[in-house]
């Protein structure tokens, strides 16, 4: 198998279709399987997969699976990825959709052709809900490099083009470091495909990014994220390897992460106090910042005692 395409849905039944046709009309000259992971759909997504890998011409392209609990984003995400056989693997999500039927081959032709790369990535443009064009392109900062090491996916791409347009080789999920797997992700995908190899941009626009309101991160509120954000970053941290290189960027991103979500009232108190003091250990105590990191969050949390002693006086 050349090309494994990784699909997980969740609850995107007005999409899966154009998902699903978007790499079926793949015109390519190598094996390719597509993955669907279906994560407990509680609409109709079954029923339009089950439609489509009957009738149309190349069902027989899809493998599919519908878990019977719901197992969340991140897990369903790893078993797609364990489930690939190909050389390569390609990602695209249940709501987002290809648009250049030649995409798989111009990036498998490519990274055939350039040994020292281990991945490659093109433009998508941004839709909305109903399919309308909210920018040609999107993140087009993505360009400014050609090709990205892993210091540079790291500080300056951050994961910043859409997934839906990578394509990797597999061999660079072999003996992942075992506290990024819990994490894995788009963002730390790059920090693993580029230890590898580089990662390169192709000019050409492939695909579609979709932004909507039942989106997994669009629907997010902003302290949920940082929370999320900040345990990607202390996982890499947590590696050696990783720390060692860029010990200054890591804790300065925590520290931007971590102020983000400790002084919200969407975040469980016990949780805000846990990473506050898991940030401090991190901090240098003589900077400026961090004691006033720490009176912030002491008022912070004398506040909300004060509105709960007012709420059920």
């Amino acid at each position: 198998m050349k090309v494994s395409v990784c699909m997980i849905t969740y609850g995107h039944e007005k999409f899966i279709e154009e998902a699903i046709k978007g790499v079926l009309m793949q015109e390519v000259d190598f094996d390719l399987e597509l993955i669907i992971a279906n994560d407990a759909s509680p609409d109709k997504t079954d029923e339009i997969v089950i439609s489509i890998v009957q009738n149309h011409p190349r069902g027989s392209w899809i493998k599919y699976i519908k878990h019977e609990t719901n197992i969340g984003m991140m897990q369903n995400f790893k078993f797609s990825l364990e489930s690939s056989k190909g050389k390569y693997i390609a990602m695209c999500e249940g709501d987002d959709y290809w648009t250049d039927p030649l995409k798989l081959q111009k990036q498998v032709d490519f990274l055939e052709a350039n040994k020292q790369a281990s991945g490659c990535f093109h433009h998508a443009s941004l839709i909305d809900e109903e399919g309308k064009i909210i920018n040609e392109i999107y993140n087009s900062h993505v360009s400014d490099l050609v090709r990205y090491n892993q210091k540079e996916c790291l500080t300056i791409l951050g994961s910043s083009y859409a997934t839906c347009t990578l394509l990797f080789k597999s061999e660079v999920l072999q003996d992942l470091p075992k506290v990024l797997v819990p994490v894995l992700c788009d963002e730390l995908l790059d920090i693993v495909i580029t230890e590898k190899g580089l990662l390169y941009f192709l000019n050409f626009n492939g695909a579609n990014y979709r932004f909507h309101s039942g989106g997994i991160w669009s629907g997010r509120k902003e302290a949920k994220f940082n929370l999320i954000m900040y345990k990607r970053t202390e996982a890499l941290y947590k590696y050696p390897i990783y720390k060692k290189r860029y010990s200054s960027y890591l804790k300065m991103k925590m520290f931007l992460q971590v102020k983000g979500f400790v002084f919200s009232n969407d975040i469980k108190t016990k949780t805000r106090v846990l990473y506050f003091f898991k940030t401090l250990k991190i901090l240098n105590y003589y900077k400026k910042e961090t004691y006033l990191f720490f009176m912030d969050f002491i008022i912070s949390i004398l506040q909300i005692k004060k509105r709960f002693r007012k709420q059920y006086a």
